[in-house]
């Protein structure tokens, strides 16, 4: 392991990079499916990192905020406030903002227990970004990669021992597996084809990953010592993407362009027991589980824009929870179920705001010029 500190990289590099990671490997949905705005890659937009400053706490909104909110953890999100895409964290009832990074970061992912922030970062000199871990006390950022190719996307293990990651150090993009201290390096996936978006099951025996291996995108379950590789989808010519694991880890929710058009389905981990959740000509897409196992949200153009609906598992009890002719997306759930953090763009730019998951309670958390997006909040 090594400690260092970042410093600034070249803009036109680090955008280059991007360009670069945004345009290869496989789409996340088929050619029918949302536009860019609306998360049509595998993944969110990555970027890398660096030293921490405090900037300063932002103006409270429009809006009452629930006291409650105060004690439902951190908000992480990526801004380019400051004129380079760094990290930063907030409370989530606008308090407390503070910048993380100096030199390009994203990809933040929070540790089990929300006392650490995993992320990506171009270090100085370099050309590819690397895996970081961030203490959130001490703000000591820890060196995890060290490779030529980049490593982005960072996933912790639920019990914080392990990472897994994207990687192209092979000449394509991989899922790895690496100990906290960047030893114990697995190649999980090991196919020359494109390999994304690993999620962990709720025990840590397995993770979900998309792959175009068989020529499209689909679904793959493997164990953690790389061992029972299985295809979860078989929807060729169709697209499947963006699992997310129930609570129990019995079945996982996805997208799927099986049908025509993009909707939400549940499976089996066993691959039985398939079921269309959503039903509509629009695009349905990006599901996610509520930490309690008894919701699923997902982002839908079903309304002409993107929004962000919740339902129930049974499909029963569908409800829009933004209401706003701006997209909406790319959101987080609070670890107590009944709040989204997500990213919209009500105003010209990007802003992160929260909403409880009745509609009701919107709270803008940013105002600023520059873009802020992709929000994830911590383990309570």
């Amino acid at each position: 392991m090594l400690t260092i500190t970042l410093k600034p990289v070249p803009r036109a590099i680090f955008c280059l990079l991007l360009f670069i990671l945004a345009c290869g490997g496989f789409s996340q949905l088929p050619p029918n499916g949302f536009s860019r705005q609306s998360s049509t890659s595998i993944y969110e937009s990555p970027t890398p990192t660096s030293t921490p400053t405090i900037t300063p706490t932002l103006s409270p909104t429009q809006t009452p905020i629930p006291s409650a909110l105060a004690s439902e953890g951190h908000i992480a999100f990526t801004s380019d406030r400051d004129g380079t895409f760094e990290l930063y964290v907030i409370n989530p009832d606008g308090t407390g903002l503070t910048k993380l990074t100096d030199s390009y970061g994203s990809c933040p992912a929070w540790s089990p227990d929300g006392s650490h922030l995993a992320f990506c970062a171009v270090p100085p000199g370099e050309n590819a970004a690397e895996i970081f871990v961030m203490g959130m006390e001490s703000q000591e950022q820890i060196r995890l990669t060290n490779d030529p190719g980049p490593d982005l996307f960072p996933a912790w293990s639920p019990d914080g021992s392990r990472i897994a990651f994207e990687s192209g150090r092979d000449g394509n993009m991989e899922i790895y597996l690496m100990n906290l201290d960047g030893t114990g390096l697995i190649n999980l996936s090991n196919h020359p084809d494109v390999d994304k978006g690993p999620i962990w099951s709720p025990n840590g025996s397995q993770i979900a990953f998309m792959s175009d291996r068989n020529g499209n995108g689909e679904i793959y379950l493997v164990n953690v010592d790389g061992t029972n590789l299985t295809q979860l989808t078989h929807y060729n010519p169709a697209w499947s993407g963006g699992p997310s694991w129930s609570l129990d880890g019995k079945r996982i929710a996805f997208h799927s362009s099986r049908d025509g058009n993009v909707e939400i389905y549940l499976i089996n981990v066993d691959g039985t027991g398939l079921t269309r959740l959503t039903n509509h000509p629009a695009g349905d897409s990006n599901p996610k589980w509520s930490p309690d196992g008894k919701l699923i949200a997902f982002e839908s153009e079903r309304d002409g824009n993107g929004e962000i609906y919740i339902i129930n598992i049974d499909g029963t009890n569908l409800t829009r929870v933004t209401k706003d002719p701006g997209w909406n997306g790319r959101f987080s759930w609070s670890p107590n179920s009944l709040h989204l953090v997500f990213e919209s763009y009500i105003d010209p730019n990007t802003e992160i705001y929260v909403i409880n998951i009745d509609g009701t309670g919107l709270i803008r958390l940013t105002d600023n010029p520059e873009a802020d997006w992709t929000p994830f909040w911590s383990p309570n």
